[in-house]
């Protein structure tokens, strides 16, 4: 049996009838929501959580929350998704980039205090593929130099060091449930703090700022789920996605090439949400990113939130 490089986390049974869902009742927060930002409090210990519609809109809440003043730099290694520079541009803050470390994906420690200066006021972790750095060190760095730590657990959720769980080092811990996380929904994201200060910003920031979903983005998201699970399914991948792909690497190999790279991308680049990643500066957040988690998400996030120990496995 051949194995696929991935999988989808959420069930396909819980998949199929929330994208049912989706179509016939009202999009809304509620005790689902409720239940999940307790939840993952509870396991990371974390005081408070506030679910939001993307981890990119997390992390900008978070930097807002902080208050900075124009300029603030704020340091962080260059391996991420194009809008992690987008939520501090956008903020009218400065991104700077610390050189990573091969053997951790992650900071490296002397080149981190070189980047250091008067203007330096957050350093933001990405933990990546499960890794874990030297976090005595990282810690260590931030209270000498007075610095926030912004970490982000989206792919090390279960990680720890030394007996510790990641996300439970820094002042906010931030997570998504996209595609692939062992906590997954049909897109979103949360931000836990133990400041009621900075959490009562991001609370009233999302008052403000968000509104409900359309149904047709999240049904583009759970159909693109659901024709996943379907493709990456044991016996249906040995005998007909492989196969299929197989012919096509054959057949046409320039086509699998195009579509993974990054010209590829920029064709309808008018046309794609936050979610796809586009290589770009942003002038503005898109409309579609100002969208609370509702009730349905969070029923998805739940079920893998209780398979977490499946979903490491």
């Amino acid at each position: 049996m051949a194995l696929p490089r991935h999988k989808i986390y959420i069930p396909f049974i819980p998949l199929l009838f929330v994208v049912i869902k989706i179509f016939f009742l009202k999009l809304y927060r509620g005790k689902n929501v409720d239940l999940l930002e307790k939840n993952l409090s509870k396991y990371w210990d974390k005081k408070r959580c506030q679910t939001v519609s993307s981890w990119r809109l997390g992390f900008h809440y978070a930097l807002k929350s902080l208050e900075l003043d124009e300029e603030d730099k704020v340091l962080l290694t260059p391996l991420g998704i194009g809008d992690i520079v987008n939520a501090i541009t956008l903020l009218k803050l400065k991104p700077v980039f610390v050189d990573m470390d091969p053997n951790t994906h992650n900071i490296d420690f002397y080149d981190l205090k070189r980047k250091i200066t008067k203007k330096t006021k957050v350093i933001h972790i990405t933990y990546l593929s499960g890794m874990v750095p030297n976090l005595d060190e990282i810690v260590a760095i931030a209270k000498e130099n007075n610095l926030i730590i912004i970490e982000d657990i989206t792919q090390n959720y279960g990680a720890t060091y030394k007996g510790k769980l990641v996300g439970k080092f820094g002042d906010f811990a931030i997570g998504s449930f996209s595609l692939g996380k062992c906590i997954a929904s049909l897109i979103g994201g949360f931000v836990m703090t133990d400041n009621k200060i900075f959490h009562e910003k991001i609370k009233s920031y999302c008052h403000k700022d968000l509104k409900e979903p359309k149904k047709k983005f999240l049904l583009k998201f759970g159909y693109g789920q659901l024709m996943l699970s379907i493709a990456t399914s044991k016996y249906f991948f040995n005998l007909i996605t492989r196969t299929i792909f197989s012919l096509l690497s054959k057949l046409n190999p320039e086509k699998l090439k195009e579509i993974h790279h990054p010209k590829y991308y920029y064709k309808e680049l008018h046309k794609q949400s936050f979610y796809e990643n586009p290589p770009l500066l942003r002038e503005f957040w898109p409309d579609d990113i100002y969208s609370y988690f509702t009730d349905l998400q969070a029923e998805l996030a739940l079920v893998t939130f209780r398979r977490l120990e499946a979903g490491f496995n």
